[in-house]
């Protein structure tokens, strides 16, 4: 069994809880056991919950009275060492899927053909159901939220706008398109999980007004690709994940910032001299997690996507800080989907590497052996989720980090 942290070791370890919620942790004695003792350890840390009238500023953000856990003397929370898997994972219908012209503008994957939108909307539900089954298979538990919203093609990717700390809180994010702010929808999701997840509330970023008004977006994991072992988060600048917004969010959640900036190729017909030609132009990719994904011990990245070499330098050494084994993938890789792959684990703790067909037939027999070594692949056939929303497996899949609620406490999982 783990030894109870002090309260010194946990001010240290995780600070962030801290000053989010701008409420002190308290080391007390538990008062009752988890179901499972040895998976937790016994350190009961706050005693806080949002009342109608509590309300917590921290910079920007504020922590509003979401709706929390139906015990109301729910009190207790339970600690675990932050972790880079998880077995619970959120995945959104795509009821109404279909291709995304206002995303189109700088997400250089889509495409979009002579298919009727049923024939897309139908083939897109069954490849997500799919999915869902060949999760629910391997003992991940898959919690599919249903959006009942007409106007959201791309709501089948969740992970753009909401994500799930393990102090209990749900944290959204400033979208770029327009459409696609209409996926946020907190209240909706938090009554699903309310009767299964503890939460102390809802970060409402202001910061999501804020920064849209001012054109300046961060799309969560689209955008940024967390490192929870060693706190480090990485973000390729671009349209959609804005410098300042994201340096904002490091310092107030206590992540060491690493931006560059990755590009890709793109061709384009050009007038020369009244003749048309095709011209090839770098851009920048739209979202980091296209080509980048951490592992627990390796890391799958584009390299050849970081056109500058400090900044290449600088991402490649965190990499081996973090004792983590490069995969390195090219471009033609990346337009097939193999940096947007992710690591999840079984109830068991069994880990597999989630990515679509598209990129397992990418993937070298070389690089499938290296990745093989720390995960089970897991591919699952995406065509037309790929094809016109450009995005694939890890775009679907909702990380949730919140604490498990086990006989009136949180266990922080």
């Amino acid at each position: 069994m783990s030894t109870p942290l002090t309260a010194e070791a946990l001010s240290a370890f995780y600070p962030q809880a801290t000053q989010s919620l701008q409420h002190p942790f308290k080391l007390i004695t538990p008062t009752s056991t988890p179901s499972d003792p040895t998976t937790t350890q016994h350190c009961i840390l706050s005693q806080y919950i949002p009342s109608p009238t509590s309300v917590s500023t921290h910079n920007t953000n504020t922590l509003t009275n979401a709706p929390v856990n139906t015990n109301a003397n729910l009190t207790k929370f339970y600690y675990r060492e932050p972790k880079q898997t998880t077995s619970t994972i959120v995945m959104v219908c795509p009821n109404n899927f279909g291709f995304n012209p206002q995303t189109a503008v700088d997400n250089h994957y889509q495409k979009n053909t002579n298919e009727s939108t049923d024939m897309i909307r139908n083939e897109a539900f069954l490849e997500f159901q799919n999915f869902v089954q060949k999760l629910r298979k391997i003992d991940v538990q898959v919690i599919v939220f249903n959006n009942q919203r007409n106007d959201t093609p791309d709501s089948l990717f969740p992970n753009n706008w909401v994500s799930f700390s393990p102090d209990g809180s749900m944290i959204l994010y400033p979208m770029a398109a327009e459409n696609r702010r209409l996926e946020r929808c907190p209240e909706a999701l938090l009554t699903l999980l309310s009767s299964t997840y503890g939460y102390l509330g809802v970060i409402e970023d202001e910061i999501c007004d804020k920064y849209e008004n001012n054109g300046q977006f961060l799309e969560g994991t689209g955008g940024m690709i967390f490192d929870h072992l060693n706190r480090y988060a990485y973000c390729a600048l671009s349209q959609r994940a804005n410098e300042e917004a994201f340096l904002d969010f490091c310092n107030q959640f206590n992540w060491v910032p690493i931006c560059f900036r990755a590009n890709q190729t793109v061709r384009e017909e050009v007038q020369v001299q009244g003749k048309v030609e095709i011209k090839e132009k770098r851009v920048p990719i739209y979202h980091t997690n296209v080509m980048l994904s951490i592992g627990d011990r390796f890391a799958v990245v584009c390299l050849d996507s970081i056109d500058d070499d400090n900044e290449k330098d600088r991402v490649v050494k965190a990499f081996n800080d973090s004792n983590r084994e490069i995969v390195s993938i090219s471009e033609k890789q990346v337009e097939q989907f193999c940096g947007n792959v992710l690591q999840i684990e079984n109830k068991n703790g069994d880990k597999y590497l989630i990515m679509s067909q598209s990129a397992f037939d990418g993937f070298t027999d070389e690089q499938r052996a290296i990745l093989g070594k720390y995960s089970t692949l897991l591919p699952v056939p995406l065509t037309t989720i790929e094809t016109y929303g450009g995005g694939s497996a890890r775009c679907m899949l909702a990380e949730l980090y919140l604490p498990h609620v086990i006989d009136n406490l949180v266990e922080f999982k």
